[in-house]
């Protein structure tokens, strides 16, 4: 299915240097494509090849709990694959990650991010060096220098698997527990 561009208030039509069409799109962007929609500050657009670049302020929306914010963000409509940067924010219901680049499998809503994340979910905040979000299942697989701190505990491992909706954890590597109690 077609990228849909439903808005922009400047669009200027030129060739790249390949010879396709691009187009240079400035104020109020959304793009329309399957489940999702796109918006951003400003736009290249590949109609041809099906593949956006946004600038500053791009949200996408997915459904009707899923939403990602970045600075930057590169996304492929044949493969609906997002690669966004720069002040990365992807928020499900009650669940918020934080991080500077995530690449987001949009088709099979999975978000991945290995430079350093951190997640808050009711009183839990996770940090960890590498994560992956399955979005359907609403559970996230952490691995490397994982730490949750909570106002009764601060436990740290090496991986965990952390269900947002019902707020259990599994640990399937070494992990220390540290508390009042």
């Amino acid at each position: 299915k077609s990228i849909d561009l439903k808005n922009a208030d400047e669009d200027t039509i030129e060739n790249d240097s390949t010879g396709k069409e691009m187009h240079r799109l400035l104020g109020n962007v959304l793009f329309f494509h399957n489940n999702i929609s796109l918006s951003c500050d400003s736009a290249h657009y590949f109609p041809e090849i099906k593949q956006i670049i946004a600038y500053q302020k791009v949200h996408i929306e997915q459904g009707d709990t899923l939403d990602l914010y970045s600075d930057y963000l590169f996304y492929d409509g044949k493969s609906e694959t997002a690669l966004a940067k720069g002040n990365v924010e992807l928020i499900d219901k009650e669940t918020h990650l934080y991080t500077d680049t995530i690449n987001y499998d949009v088709r099979n809503r999975i978000a991945r991010y290995d430079d350093r994340g951190r997640m808050t979910n009711a009183e839990n905040t996770l940090t960890s060096i590498v994560g992956i979000y399955y979005v359907s299942e609403s559970l996230f697989h952490f691995k490397d220098s994982v730490k949750i701190v909570n106002p009764d505990y601060v436990m740290t491992a090496d991986t965990m698997d952390y269900n947002t909706n019902t707020e259990i954890s599994y640990f399937t590597g070494p992990t220390e527990l540290n508390g009042d109690s």
